[in-house]
């Protein structure tokens, strides 16, 4: 029979990705005014994963006997460490966070499990992102 995977993707992570996606936005803040702007308190998680394990991990899949869904990341991050990491890349010790309180976003602190991707081929679970654009 056929074999079916549907594949349920994190926010992709690369240099290519569009201008209106949370890192972007993020960087290009750092650039124009030494700050990010986050709403809300910044504990909202969202999954996130870098486009060269997500080539990875497709090839593996491609080349298993996988069948199913399948949660594929590399882990869920708050966008307070997602705007630490954008000041790492460009910031300098006077890069500032702002929390605006008035445009909150839902601080919904769900996390996404990868233990199954991660499992099937023997990876740790825990992988960490150094650079975002690297």
């Amino acid at each position: 029979g056929i074999r079916i995977v549907h594949l349920r993707l994190s926010q992709v992570i690369d240099k290519e990705m569009p201008n209106n996606r949370i890192y972007p936005i993020f960087l290009e803040q750092i650039l124009k005014n030494n700050k990010i702007e986050i709403y809300g308190n910044g504990l909202r998680k969202i999954p996130i994963i870098n486009i060269s394990y997500l080539n990875t991990c497709i090839d593996k899949i491609i080349n298993s006997n996988f069948e199913g869904i399948i949660n594929i990341g590399q882990e869920n991050i708050s966008i307070k460490n997602l705007a630490r990491r954008a000041i790492k890349l460009l910031g300098d010790k006077n890069t500032k966070i702002i929390y605006n309180k008035e445009k909150t976003i839902s601080n919904n602190k769900f996390t996404v499990d990868f233990k199954l991707i991660k499992s099937l081929f023997n990876w740790p679970i825990i992988l960490y992102i150094i650079y975002l654009y690297g």
